[in-house]
């Protein structure tokens, strides 16, 4: 969803329209305020398939095959209604931000419309990206899942580094796509760290991390249903209900960032210089690829736990310069990418005033 944020405001910046945006839903998730307030047009929802958790914390692979089986029904009407939106909108391009229904789409329509699929997971199969020997049968399906998503479309690989794109296999590695509202903040040091947790059931663990020390000031911010928008434990531990722009903020006044492995979450700490540590939510293997990249390019350390000890350790890195100067380039470079994809030309410079038109399937999933 930050993503779609991001490139909407890129969009519009450059003189683009954006004439839709679907968003998929799932039986766990819901669209926040912070996502549907900022698009001017309408706010489509798409059935589409997520993981399953155990306990809100680890993937269960079984619940979610039999979760996903159980509505195939629900998804083939969003393919149906994905067509009927491009149809209507006559919009010169798709953007895909991950959303497997946009994937079907594409593999049964082929030729409805010229598409991008965004997503750091199509580094995977990357000469440069990380790689470990455990989880082999989820990046097996990883790897597939990655073909139906990108069916038929240009694939964008966000990428925390350049590294060279794959032509053959229409691959472009790009930059990040962060929110404009990122770019605007006052940043500072005042002595709290923040936590993420993409999944309510890890607050236990910072509970009792808290109860330990219990004068490190923490803010934590969940997604843990029927909570109230500020729950104050105690002077120096407050857990918060999922709100973009207040978490940015208190992300910028940090001293150090705690989440979950979400691309996004390390992205937009690493560019404002926070140090990092990454617990890679159980059983999920591109959370723990994420973690590995990252530490690999000094942001933060990774972590099976949410000992925040350890991040008090972690006396930093020399990555985020090279990175911010990545992040930098983000329009020169998908502006290129989409006017090429659409059949405007090369760059926005070679194709004149930019009257181009797009809809965007977001994934609710997505941080």
């Amino acid at each position: 969803m930050t993503q779609a944020i991001a490139f909407n405001d890129m969009l519009v910046r450059n003189g683009h329209e954006v004439v839709g945006v679907m968003v998929g839903v799932s039986h766990s998730r819901e669209v926040p305020d912070f996502f549907s307030s900022v698009f001017d047009c309408d706010i489509e929802l798409l059935d589409s398939p997520s993981f399953v958790f155990k306990n809100n914390r680890s993937i269960s692979l079984p619940a979610t095959i039999s979760h996903t089986v159980g509505n195939l029904g629900n998804y083939r009407r969003s393919v149906k209604k994905i067509k009927q939106i491009v149809e209507e909108t006559k919009a010169d391009i798709l953007i895909n931000f991950y959303e497997p229904t946009a994937g079907l789409f594409k593999r049964f329509y082929p030729e409805a419309i010229p598409s991008i699929a965004v997503g750091h997971q199509f580094m995977l199969e990357h000469p440069d990206y990380v790689s470990i020997d455990k989880f082999k049968t989820q990046k097996m399906g990883m790897v597939a899942f990655n073909r139906l998503v990108g069916s038929n479309s240009h694939k964008a690989a966000l990428s925390f580094y350049f590294a060279e794109d794959m032509p053959q296999q229409k691959v472009t590695v790009v930059p990040p796509l962060l929110r404009e509202q990122l770019f605007e903040l006052e940043t500072g040091n005042d002595g709290f760290l923040l936590v993420y947790l993409v999944n309510h059931g890890y607050s236990e663990e910072i509970l009792a991390w808290h109860k330990e020390h219990p004068k490190t000031e923490i803010h934590c911010f969940y997604d843990k249903p029927g909570e109230s928008e500020e729950n104050q434990v105690d002077d120096t531990l407050t857990f918060h209900r999922l709100h973009g722009r207040k978490f940015l903020e208190k992300m910028g006044k940090a001293k150090g960032v705690v989440c979950t492995a979400g691309f996004e979450s390390v992205c937009e700490a690493a560019y404002l210089d926070k140090p990092i540590m990454m617990v890679p939510v159980e059983n999920h293997v591109e959370q723990e690829l994420n973690a590995i990249d990252a530490e690999k390019v000094d942001f933060g350390v990774k972590s099976s736990d949410f000992n925040l000890s350890k991040l008090e350790a972690f006396t930093g890195g020399d990555g985020n310069r090279t990175f911010r100067e990545w992040v930098d380039r983000a329009d020169e470079v998908f502006l290129n990418l989409i006017l090429r994809v659409a059949g405007r030309g090369a760059s926005r410079d070679e194709a004149g005033p930019a009257e181009s038109k797009f809809t965007q399937p977001a994934p609710v999933s997505s941080e």
